[in-house]
């Protein structure tokens, strides 16, 4: 956003805010009462709103309630809560003897949700598939967190990096970093600008703030923008007025239990909560909150990624033969760094011609030292553990002043201060350690339009890559290759063939023997972890940039910010909803990153030079218009809706929507739908400007310059997987078609039965590419984000199921698919990352016996197969867990306490490949909440 565009913004919301403070000068009604439940007992926390109004107020610790309305009578007054059916009541006059008695929702499916269409519908009428979450389930979800737990919704499946970071994913396409699901915080982005993905709860909500969290599976562009192709996560926080007091939460406990590779660590998890009203007019909040574990999940996968011709990547064995560890010449554990197959870093191979003097120079023991590993030698390497910061932790500070202008507008202060350590797997895996992130958000708000506009700003920290980090500390103590002099005898290599030589007996009659006592040979002196040399060098090389320097190191640069303002407008005050209901909305948002060449091409200096001396600045913009008609007494509704989208790199993109839902039975209680739908994404920021080195390939951007740059006019790039020329296309954004069928249906007010099916139509799909060909870079390949050709179809279901036992006892499962079309991608990396099946089943109570509550859930996923372009692929085991809680509720104490645990039988298991092994957590935890707990 450039200053003029701020400036009209700014002065645009403060004239209508100056406007509406006339509003103040009408005439009040008072209206007070109680309200209690069927028994007669009053119930604290009512939700009292003045309906078509952003006017309300709650009711306290008596149940009573006052509320002065500038609306002129008459009017009503609605008044919900959480497992309650809502009451509306008419007012005509100043009345103060209004008396409510609200009766328990026995009938699932009526939770209001609004994420759908951007108005408020019940979920059973839901013109598209949707989870929904209250405040209540997240006090009694089995996990530690409500954001672990989100994998237990239809459709969704989560992939954990870090005990503070988890990426949740749908219907395909999974990633560690997902720019397929748009997560919305309180309707704000809540994404990495580096990255174009969130950092999930990371710089999230915690959970004594979560209002509700809704989660639409499938592609939602028309009403949220690019990146809301796969899903769309909206988490809504708690209304200062509506949700008032102290509330505090202590979780404590223990992970990494009998785990081999890592010893046991405890875990906190401490929040607090502050928020007070006065007057119905002016309300704040403020949430401050710790979590962290000084050992967090061990990435401990140690096979070996140089497999056999034919087999999956992870498997043992390099060339027929099937040696692993140490034994093997060329291993390249998977989450061991340093001894990537860098050429002239990593690994040296005697087939290179640069190297033919020393291949000469083994003379007869040249067949036997090609016997393991053909020729190819990687170095030694360092576990994942040794190199990484795993003291986790994430901190948050976030406050909002809210002040109410008459009944129908309300002005929001927000800002959000973020700061902490995780790991998280991209191109490679990252220390994203002491980074900085903020928030401030302006918003005005009325009941049927808002305005908004946020900043969001990244500070990378001291944040690094830990592949490169082992690759600095190996080269560093001792070079891997001199090709200026082949012979330098200061060389690992040299040093490596001249021990290998030295005993011709061992080498021609033990070869795996001989290439170990040469590897003991050029180690001789290496650093080992924990000592002065090594402790040296890793500090050496998580400080020093790895960019625009003359000896590169791991670390990584990152000050962002993005701008983004947003509006939306309903028209029910002008036009009648009930004859057609029109929604209109606008965005523009601006990135400007600053990487200082470590990750985009942006250095600000020109000592690389395959990295460009520039700035970078990226804007797009969008408008949308939805219409809703309802037919044959609400019977029948339909909604169509199309929007149009900027980004100046890339052609205009128009995605509409068109969907039908038919009532029937005699209780409303049987929905059918059907609904066209389409999704878009522009090329991340990364897609479109990166330019790192990673492992043993460049990692670059999309867009023609860096086309241009590494394949310039007469190259011939080579698609590295089928050998063949590689022609390049105009680089657009993604496109998705779905045509999705559903049916939702309340059976006997006790049975609640949601399933959908679907069909994707993809488009310009972005994959990455490996090639080779370069004459800039003739010894590595080259990984470059391209579109798939053609249409690429995918297909799923899901189905699930919520019934109501006797007693409140809650019985609860859910089983989805999703598969992918893989003829149709020949020689890419599609990353489709998803298993064929998922199943989920939990029983639960809240209050079974004298506040008494449990939670039991059962989650399974089926094999996967995992591609990543820059990191690993390979194959992600199934795996099955139980989770598992236990609470007690102390009414007089507004309390709640909880024993739990997360895979409770310890059944380690990971969920992305090359990610760390997920052990069980157990956990005790007590929270204190006046305004939820009664």
């Amino acid at each position: 956003m450039n200053k003029f565009t701020r400036s009209v913004l700014l002065k645009s919301l403060l004239v209508v805010c100056f406007g509406l403070l006339f509003i103040q000068a009408q005439a009040q009604t008072t209206v007070s009462g109680t309200v209690t439940d069927a028994a007669g007992e009053p119930l604290v926390g009512v939700n009292v709103t003045v309906q078509g109004t952003i006017t309300g107020t709650i009711t306290d610790a008596s149940g009573a309630f006052n509320l002065k309305v500038r609306t002129a009578p008459p009017f009503n007054l609605v008044f919900s809560y959480v497992g309650y059916v809502a009451q509306e009541v008419q007012v005509t006059d100043d009345a103060s003897n209004i008396s409510v008695s609200l009766e328990e929702e026995t009938n699932l499916g009526q939770e209001v949700v609004v994420s759908a269409s951007r108005v408020e519908e019940k979920i059973l009428e839901s013109s598209v598939a949707i989870e929904k979450m209250d405040f209540q389930a997240v006090q009694n979800v089995a996990t530690s967190t409500f954001y672990e737990s989100l994998q237990k919704m239809k459709g969704v499946e989560v992939q954990t990096q870090s005990f503070t970071f988890q990426s949740v994913n749908s219907r395909g396409f999974g990633a560690t970093g997902n720019a397929r699901v748009l997560q919305l915080i309180d309707g704000m982005d809540s994404q990495s600008i580096t990255n174009n993905f969130s950092y999930g709860n990371l710089v999230g909500v915690s959970d004594l703030d979560v209002e509700s969290v809704e989660f639409l599976p499938g592609p939602s562009s028309v009403l949220y923008g690019p990146g809301a192709i796969n899903g769309t996560l909206l988490i809504n926080s708690k209304s200062p007025f509506e949700f008032q007091g102290l509330s505090a939460q202590a979780l404590v406990g223990a992970m990494n239990t009998n785990n081999p590779q890592a010893p046991q660590s405890p875990m906190y998890n401490m929040n607090i909560r502050y928020a007070k009203a006065f007057n119905n007019k002016f309300a704040f909040k403020l949430n401050v909150g710790y979590v962290g574990t000084p050992y967090d999940w061990h990435a401990s996968d140690f096979r070996n990624l140089i497999a056999t011709p034919g087999s999956p990547a992870g498997a043992s064995g390099v060339l027929g033969t099937n040696l692993i560890g140490r034994n093997n010449p060329l291993y390249d554990g998977v989450n061991t760094y340093g001894d990537d197959g860098q050429l002239g870093v990593g690994f040296f191979d005697l087939a290179n011609p640069a190297l033919a003097p020393l291949a000469t120079a083994l003379g007869p023991l040249l067949p036997s030292f090609n016997s393991i590993g053909g020729g190819r030698v990687s170095r030694t390497g360092y576990r994942e553990q040794d190199l990484a910061n795993y003291n986790a932790y994430a901190f948050k500070a976030h406050t909002q002043f809210v002040y109410r202008i008459g009944d129908n507008a309300e002005l929001n202060l927000g800002a959000n201060f973020n700061n902490g350590r995780t790991v998280y797997t991209g191109a490679g895996r990252f220390n994203v350690s002491n980074f900085i992130s903020g928030q401030l958000r302006l918003e005005l708000k009325g009941s049927n339009y808002f305005v908004r506009a946020y900043a969001n700003m990244e500070d990378a920290g001291d944040s690094y890559d830990i592949q490169r980090t082992g690759q600095y500390i190996e080269t560093q103590w001792k070079p891997t290759i001199n090709f200026a002099n082949p012979g330098d005898a200061n060389s690992w290599m040299v040093q490596y063939i001249g021990a290998f030589g030295a005993n011709p007996l061992l080498a021609l009659s033990d070869p795996v023997a001989a290439h170990a006592a040469a590897r003991a040979f050029a180690d001789a002196g290496r650093p080992t972890v924990g000592s002065p040399l090594f402790n040296q060098l890793r500090d050496a090389a998580i400080r020093t940039p790895g960019s625009g320097v003359a000896v590169p190191g791991a670390r990584f640069s990152a000050r962002n910010v993005f701008y983004h303002t947003e509006v939306m407008y309903n028209f029910n005050k002008i036009i009648d909803p009930t004859v057609l209901e029109i929604i209109v909305g606008a965005h523009q948002r601006t990135f400007v990153p600053n990487t200082q060449g470590t990750i985009f091409d942006d250095a600000n200096t020109p000592n690389d030079p395959l990295v460009s001396n520039r700035s970078i600045m990226v804007t797009e913009a969008g408008a949308y218009v939805q219409l809703t008609k309802r037919l044959f007494q609400d019977r029948l509704k339909l909604t169509g809706a199309a929007r149009i989208d900027k980004n100046q790199n890339f052609e205009a993109r128009f995605t509409p929507r068109l969907a039908a839902v038919l009532t029937l039975g005699a209780e409303r209680n049987h929905n059918l739908r059907v609904a066209y739908q389409t999704g878009f994404r522009n090329p991340t920021m990364l897609n479109q400007w990166q330019n790192l080195q990673v492992g043993t390939a460049r990692v670059v951007g999309g867009l023609p310059q860096f086309v241009n740059r590494f394949f310039p006019t007469g190259s011939t790039p080579i698609n590295a997987n089928t050998g063949l020329p590689f022609t390049f296309r105009e680089f657009r954004p993604e496109f998705v078609q779905t045509i999705e069928f559903g049916y939702k249906a309340l059976i006997a007010r006790k049975l609640f039965i949601d399933g959908y099916a679907y069909y994707n139509w993809y488009e310009n799909l972005i994959v990455n590419q490996l090639l080779v060909g370069s004459p800039v870079l003739p010894n590595s390949p080259i990984f470059i984000p391209v579109n798939q050709t053609g249409i690429t179809p995918s297909l799923g279901w899901g189905i699930g199921f919520d019934y109501k036992i006797a007693g409140n006892f809650m019985l609860g499962g859910n089983v989805s698919r999703d598969v992918l079309d893989v003829s149709r991608q020949p020689g890419v990396l599609t990353e489709f990352n998803t298993p064929g099946y998922r199943l989920n089943a939990s029983f639960s109570n809240r209050d079974f016996y004298k506040g008494l509550g449990f939670n039991v859930t059962y989650r399974w996923q089926d094999s996967m197969v995992w591609e990543s372009a820059g990191f690993y692929s390979g194959v992600v085991p199934e795996y099955h867990v139980f989770d598992a809680a236990l609470s007690y509720k102390i009414s007089s104490l507004n309390s709640i306490v909880k024993i739990g645990g997360s895979n409770l039988f310890n059944q380690r298991y990971t969920q992305a490949f090359g990610n760390p092994t997920i052990g069980s957590l157990y956990y005790v935890s007590i929270t204190f909440d006046p305004s939820t707990i009664k």
